[in-house]
């Protein structure tokens, strides 16, 4: 990928889509948040409770790190999901 191009914000975006396609399985609500609640780089969800919302940062973490990204920047209002979160991150 070459950044600076014109088409370099295009290109992040589908092969980020593609890879979240071919990974649907492994990692489905990681999936779904990233198909249906993202806006360039940002994704926003809610989950019904702690437990859904921890596995779904778990799991957005391993997609994203299998894509050779970082997810980083979390907010959340409980500080249970907070703790599970590397402080770094």
């Amino acid at each position: 990928m070459v950044f600076g191009d014109e088409s370099a914000p295009f290109r992040a975006q589908h092969v980020l889509q593609e890879d979240v396609r071919i990974r649907q399985e492994e990692f489905p609500l990681a999936a779904d948040t990233m198909s249906k609640s993202k806006y360039i780089d940002v994704s926003l969800d809610s989950v019904r409770d702690n437990d859904a919302a921890i596995q779904l940062v778990v799991e957005l973490q391993e997609l994203w790190s299998k894509a050779g990204m970082k997810a980083r920047k979390w907010l959340s209002n409980s500080s249970e999901i907070l703790a599970a979160i590397p402080k770094e991150l």
